[in-house]
């Protein structure tokens, strides 16, 4: 099947909404399992990985599948296809969907998704929703067929860059060039997570959680405290790496990474390598410790590092008997919240698990075998749900000065460059959407950006504009800065054409 993919906006979706993405096309199957695996960065596209045959139309192999829902037109379909729309013959499991929603990375054991499929193992593959095509990705250069093939992918927010396990290491496949990779890494034991923009690779290896600069090379053991002191147990595992490489998000039973951390229970890490800080998710948000807090799972970090998700029983049942459920800390704000709700906000009544955030932390991803969570959901099949946040700024920006003007300049010919500065005031890195010119005479001024995609919390960029009147009178416009949380701020520009 083949998407027809626009950017459209959830219109009915408002925060605060929890929506069931597990729809129920067939009979009900008491056995049925579902397990949230991504959600694209506008929350249109979410997947999972279910064995129910009854939740995607067509759907009749028998075998676990990737699931696609597309949240904007309402339509479930079975991902993990040949270019043909065949269904593998084997079990097939989500990986990741690109923030655009565009591309799909699922594992499968099935040999009959593409041609000349004849290792035998497990493979990666890549299917376009837009185009309909499927490339199996866990090759060699040109192409060549893996003997061992691949698992445990991990790709960029593009899809360009796919990392996998293979073998005794990582391979790293460049889709643009048609490259692979080969690095020698024996002994994993978590990962690989390559972050969204293919730089960084975050892998656990003998026990210990890594950071690597594919670029330079470079790797840095991450599982320490803030004094840089190594975990006192190899038994750390990473989970997220944000755009950048700045924050690390891993998991581990050692005490002292975090202070006041004690119980040698595992607990969820992140660790800011700019400022050198290991900070514990795991704990209220004064700061003390929770009495509940074993069984932490499935951590998940955003791609800009504000929003970290995960797994832990709250022991909030009237009978003392611990439940699931899933937990979000804001660190800007400083703030824990509870997500598996329904919502009127009522907390699920059973077990929740797995979470998966957007790129923004707008949205969430949850399964759960609650049976209030939805009342499209009556019946207690194990399913999977999408909670819609609101998301607060986390300090803002400035942009400096906040006027501009060109005086007179000769018709056209173009000004000198006058420069605007972007400063981040906020506490957490700010993720910059779109920078650009609008107003009545936007056209006769032009920009060029010198501003990463993400700019450090502290950090500032610089815009040069220039204006380029192409007739006489004056004119006017505005440099507007966008950010991924919605605000917008701008610079008045002015000039005469003479």
């Amino acid at each position: 099947m083949v998407v027809a993919w626009t950017v459209s906006p959830l219109a009915w979706a408002a925060p605060g909404d929890t929506e069931l993405v597990s729809v129920h096309f067939g009979p009900s199957d008491p056995g049925q399992w579902v397990y949230p695996a991504g959600i694209s960065a506008d929350g249109r596209s979410v997947i999972f990985t279910s064995n129910g045959d009854g939740l995607a139309p067509g759907d009749a192999n028998g075998q676990p599948d990737c699931i696609v829902r597309d949240r904007t037109s309402g339509r479930t379909f079975v991902g993990s296809v040949s270019s043909t729309g065949q269904q593998g013959q084997a079990s097939s499991l989500c990986a990741q969907v690109s923030e655009d929603g565009r591309y799909l990375l699922f594992m499968s054991f099935a040999s009959n998704l593409v041609g000349k499929d004849s290792n035998g193992s497990i493979d990666l593959f890549l299917r376009d929703l837009v185009t309909g095509l499927t490339e199996r990705v866990s090759v060699g250069n040109g192409g060549a067929q893996l003997p061992g093939g691949g698992f445990n992918g991990s790709m960029s927010a593009d899809a360009r860059y796919i990392a996998f396990r293979a073998a005794d290491g990582v391979m790293v496949r460049d889709r643009l060039n048609q490259q692979t990779r080969f690095l020698d890494l024996p002994n994993l034991s978590s990962g690989p997570v390559l972050s969204a923009d293919g730089r960084y690779l975050a892998f656990g290896q003998w026990g210990r959680a890594v950071l690597m600069d594919l670029e330079s090379g470079r790797r840095e053991r991450v599982d320490v405290d803030s004094g840089e002191t190594p975990a006192e147990v190899n038994r750390s595992y990473v989970h997220g790496v944000s755009r950048g490489g700045r924050y690390v998000l891993f998991t581990s039973p050692a005490n002292g990474l975090s202070p006041g951390d004690s119980d040698h229970e595992i607990d969820v890490f992140l660790r800011d390598r700019a400022l050198g800080v290991t900070e514990r998710m795991t704990q209220k948000a004064d700061g003390s410790p929770f009495e509940w807090n074993y069984t932490v799972a499935n951590p998940a970090l955003s791609s800009d590092g504000r929003f970290v998700t995960f797994n832990m029983f709250d022991g909030r049942a009237a009978d003392h008997e611990a439940i699931l459920e899933v937990f979000l800390r804001d660190r800007a704000r400083g703030t824990l919240e509870l997500v598996d709700r329904n919502s009127a906000g009522v907390l699920a009544n059973r077990t929740s698990w797995g979470t998966v955030v957007s790129a923004d932390g707008r949205f969430v991803g949850f399964g759960s075998s609650a049976t209030n969570l939805s009342a499209a959901d009556p019946a207690s099949e194990l399913d999977a749900y999408v909670r819609e946040r609101s998301v607060a700024s986390a300090g803002g920006f400035a942009l400096q000065p906040s006027s501009l003007g060109f005086g007179a300049v000769t018709a056209a010919s173009t000004s000198a460059a006058r420069r605007v500065t972007v400063q981040n005031t906020g506490t957490i890195d700010l993720t910059i959407k779109w920078i650009g010119i609008a107003g009545p005479d936007a056209a006769q001024f032009a920009r060029r950006r010198q501003c990463p995609l993400v700019l450090a919390a502290g950090g500032s960029c610089t815009v040069d504009v220039w204006f380029a009147p192409t007739t006489t009178g004056a004119r006017t416009a505005r440099l507007v800065v966008a950010t991924a949380d919605g605000t917008r701020h701008s610079t008045s520009l002015s000039g005469t054409g003479t």
